[in-house]
């Protein structure tokens, strides 16, 4: 404790005051877990109201559960199932470019993967092809 020079202890009491005030401290730790009981409460009566369902809601990423809109409209999709098909959608393309196969798009070619293909070309260079010749004008 920081004390003037002419500090006089009281010992009337037998021990020396203490610098903190009970009272004001136990009123500022009452009012502090007062308002935290009244935010969490106040936040779940928000939550009720706000969220259809609830609490008693559950998410279900399934696809079969969800509710989707009319026919003609546009099917629309969750983070989780979006998530999904573009790590199957990457895990189909890196298939394709690391594997040998007969390419879809040409009927009659072969397709090989890519690492094989650039040293391929790194070492044969681009096959050279005639330029078509332009057009007459039809007039």
């Amino acid at each position: 404790m920081h004390h003037t020079e002419n500090y006089e202890p009281d010992v009337s009491r037998g021990h020396e005051a203490g610098d903190i005030r009970l009272k004001p401290l136990l009123w500022s730790i009452i009012g502090f877990f007062a308002f935290t009981i009244a935010s969490i409460l106040v936040t779940i009566a928000v939550f009720e109201v706000m969220v259809p369902g609830g609490f008693s809601s559950q998410f279900q990423p399934d696809v079969a559960n969800r509710r989707l809109p009319p026919e003609p409209l546009p099917r629309l999709q969750s983070n989780f199932t979006a998530k999904k098909d573009m790590a199957d959608l990457r895990r189909r393309e890196r298939q394709i470019l690391e594997s040998y196969g007969s390419s879809e798009a040409a009927p009659g070619k072969v397709r090989v993967p890519l690492d094989t293909a650039l040293e391929v070309v790194s070492k044969q260079g681009l096959p050279r092809w005639d330029a078509p010749k332009p057009q007459e004008a039809v007039r």
